[in-house]
């Protein structure tokens, strides 16, 4: 009797102990910063990767003067769909600051974080982003950058204008009378992507 009794009370215990154990801890919420990086991220993503395809579409059919022409025609409007795919209160553009065309001009803020990754790169601190918060009269936003480096495509229609084959100079000309995007070499920072998210979109 004593041995059953000894196992009723150990199934007892048995059943009792996980209701009594303490509850997991929540997890942490990530902080505003947090989630203004994993917006800024995602719109950079979205951007770099339907501008890549549209390039590399047309380098592979019509070869690199096609795909300046494609691009000038096409990256404005790829913009404008990936922010409103994005949603509201979350913006997303390139800029430099040599730029080519006209509206992708840097304003103070993305100039003076331009002058940052520039300076970084010389010092040879390149970071992966940067994040800064303003203070508007319509509510506060989050500036995300990404730098954008020269790789070897890039320089066949940003390169040292010698360098560049006639019929992409002759697109360039024709697009971009005031151009102001060539001399890069592989490596350097041709500009970035500029993300501004509004506080109160990440609430």
């Amino acid at each position: 009797m004593s041995k059953l009794k000894n196992c009723w009370v150990w199934m007892v215990a048995a059943w009792l102990l996980p209701a009594c154990a303490p509850s997991p801890k929540p997890r942490p919420v990530p902080s505003t910063r947090v989630r203004a990086e994993r917006v800024g991220q995602r719109a950079v993503a979205r951007l770099r990767s339907a501008l890549m395809r549209r390039v590399l579409a047309a380098v592979r059919s019509a070869g690199v003067a096609a795909a300046t022409e494609a691009c000038a025609g096409d990256a404005q409007r790829i913009t404008a769909r990936v922010n409103r795919e994005l949603g509201p209160g979350v913006t997303v553009k390139r800029t430099g600051l040599r730029v080519r065309n006209p509206k992708n001009e840097p304003d103070a803020a993305e100039r003076g974080a331009l002058q940052r990754l520039a300076l970084a790169l010389k010092q040879g601190a390149m970071p992966a982003h940067l994040l800064g918060r303003e203070a508007r009269p319509t509510g506060a936003v989050y500036r995300f950058y990404v730098p954008i480096r020269a790789l070897g495509l890039c320089v066949k229609c940003h390169g040292p204008a010698a360098t560049i084959a006639p019929a992409v100079r002759a697109v360039l000309q024709k697009r971009y009378p005031g151009d102001r995007a060539t001399g890069y070499g592989v490596g350097d920072l041709r500009g970035m992507f500029s993300v501004t998210i509004r506080e109160s979109a990440l609430r």
